[in-house]
């Protein structure tokens, strides 16, 4: 996942405003004066939660995410949260750590006459918008070879409203 500058910025805004409340952690992993790897844990009630992970593909071989994940583990369990949350997928890294699995829930909040920032087509797994993508572009391409509408009259797609 590549970091867009606004979601930087919160990202380091949170770090600032929570350094020495004990609700963050930022774990890394170093070799010859590198950053190989870096783990963002932000912690709220009981739970902490691992935001954001990254790390150097030249020391992959040395699984530094598994390195690093065990390094957070042990300053979730030593700073009293009861559990650490590694976000969603069921990567095989995961269960190394885990002993349950929970299920991710999203809720879509927008006020009255408000339009939400995205559609909800944003909120599906990536294989899936992929291959909603696909079927619009292919219902496009045929309603453009009509002639523009439903029946190839040149009408409207959608009746009016």
């Amino acid at each position: 996942m590549t970091l867009d500058r606004r979601i930087t910025e919160m990202i380091r805004d949170a770090a600032i405003r929570l350094d020495g409340s004990g609700r963050v952690c930022l774990t890394t992993w170093e070799r010859q004066g590198q950053i190989a790897m870096v783990d963002l844990g932000v912690g709220a009630g009981r739970e902490m939660s691992s935001w954001v992970r990254g790390f150097d593909p030249a020391w992959g071989r040395f699984s530094p995410g598994i390195v690093n994940l065990a390094a957070l583990a042990e300053h979730t369990a030593s700073t009293g949260y009861s559990v650490l949350d590694l976000g969603p997928g069921e990567e095989s890294y995961k269960a190394r750590f885990a002993d349950g699995w929970r299920g991710v829930e999203r809720t879509l909040l927008f006020g009255r006459n408000l339009r939400p920032f995205h559609t909800p087509a944003q909120l599906l797994p990536l294989e899936q918008r992929d291959l909603l993508v696909e079927r619009v572009q292919g219902w496009r391409a045929r309603v453009t070879r009509r002639g523009g509408g439903v029946n190839g009259d040149g009408g409207p797609l959608l009746p009016p409203r």
